[in-house]
């Protein structure tokens, strides 16, 4: 029952990731600036909800975020799940300015957005494998897994200027 329940609530973030109340021109001029900033590697997505491997979509409060600044990855965001080892100081996936390994680029099948893969390696032996989708609209989620945890979702905004009308 609650894999049905996030499986339609993954549907129906993917259905609202694709309509939207902005002109054709609002929609490029979104589009542009996403692309833009996704192949500078200067970016910022907001959480605004997780799911953990064996639990609910759980809504967050603002604060929760991953930053990639050209060759490094900032990250404070939550977890829930079961970790292989007590993690050390306050638990959750925090790094500042740690090195990105593996970093990949490509267009998703659809051509309607960005699928990101790279990973971390912490000073705690924490070793992360993010894997992002980001939609031309800002829309975006990713997942992060350890070889020390079990994996965990999020979901959220690309944080991009905004469009005046």
């Amino acid at each position: 029952m609650k894999q049905s329940i996030t499986i339609l609530l993954i549907g129906l973030f993917l259905f609202s990731c694709t309509s939207s109340k902005m002109t054709p021109e609002e929609k490029k001029l979104k589009q542009l600036q996403v692309s833009s900033m996704i192949l500078s590697k200067e970016y910022t997505i907001n959480a605004t909800q997780m799911s953990p491997s064996k639990g609910g979509v759980v809504q967050l409060t603002g604060g929760h975020y991953l930053r990639i600044n050209g060759e490094y990855a900032t990250a404070y965001l939550p977890y829930f799940g079961r970790a292989h080892v007590a993690p050390h100081g306050e638990g959750g996936i925090q790094f500042e300015q740690e090195k990105i390994e593996d970093y990949e680029v490509k267009k998703t099948k659809k051509e309607d957005g960005w699928n990101i893969s790279f990973r971390i390696d912490t000073p705690d032996l924490y070793g992360y494998h993010f894997f992002l989708t980001i939609f031309d609209n800002g829309n975006s989620s990713f997942s992060v897994s350890s070889s020390k945890r079990d994996p965990i979702s999020f979901y959220g905004e690309l944080e991009t200027p905004k469009i005046n009308k």
